[in-house]
């Protein structure tokens, strides 16, 4: 068996217009800023409380798979 793929060529995008009420901008940002220290804070702490929960779930499942509950509710429900 043979397994290979070709490379992305251009046309096999769509070929879409730009949105024009949609632009781009970029700026640097002061480092010292306060504001921007706080963003970035915020923002950090909300991915590490979503980090955690994901881990929870993960570990939530793991446990019901090497406890054994996942196979007694698939005898008791016939699965």
């Amino acid at each position: 068996m043979r397994i290979g793929g070709d490379g992305a060529k251009e046309n096999m995008f769509d070929d879409r217009p730009k949105m024009p009420s949609r632009t781009i901008q970029c700026q640097w940002l002061d480092a010292n800023d306060p504001q921007q220290l706080q963003e970035e804070e915020r923002l950090a702490k909300h991915q590490q409380d979503i980090l955690n929960a994901n881990y929870k779930k993960h570990e939530v499942i793991d446990n019901i798979m090497v406890n054994g509950t996942a196979r007694r509710l698939a005898d008791r429900y016939n699965l």
